[in-house]
C-alpha cells in the first residue's frame, strides 16, 4: 500500500523542509493494513546523545530510539528513529525530538 502525498506532511526544520508521517496517520495506516488488534508496537531502547544549550541560549536536543512492530502472527520488525531539536527551552527541545523519533 504506497502512500498518498495527502499521508504526508511537512514541517520546517534546519532552515529546510522535512517530510514525516503524522503518528495518529501512522496508526490508521497499520489499522487499515494489519487490523485494530492484530498488531503492537514497543520501545526497545530510547537514549538521549545531544543535550547542550547553545551559544545563543537556545537547546539541542538529539535521540534515538531501537521501536519494535510485532503482528499477531509472530512477525516483528525493529527499527532505528533519530529525533532532534532545538527550542527556546530544553522542554520544547525535548518534546519534538522525542515525537520526531517515537512516533508509535
Amino acid at each position: 500500500m504506497p502512500l498518498q502525498p495527502c499521508d504526508v506532511a511537512e514541517r520546517s526544520s534546519g532552515g529546510g523542509k522535512v517530510s514525516y508521517i503524522e503518528g495518529y496517520r501512522a496508526f490508521e495506516i497499520a489499522n487499515d493494513i494489519f487490523g485494530p488488534t492484530d498488531w503492537s508496537t514497543s520501545t526497545k531502547t530510547f537514549q538521549v546523545v545531544i543535550d547542550k544549550q547553545t551559544p545563543d541560549k537556545k537547546y539541542s536536543v538529539g535521540g534515538f530510539a531501537i521501536m519494535n512492530i510485532m503482528l499477531k502472527n509472530g512477525v516483528s520488525h525493529s527499527d532505528v528513529g533519530w529525533g532532534s531539536n532545538i527550542g527556546k527551552t530544553r522542554a520544547d527541545a525535548y518534546d519534538t525530538a522525542i515525537k520526531g523519533v517515537s512516533i508509535l
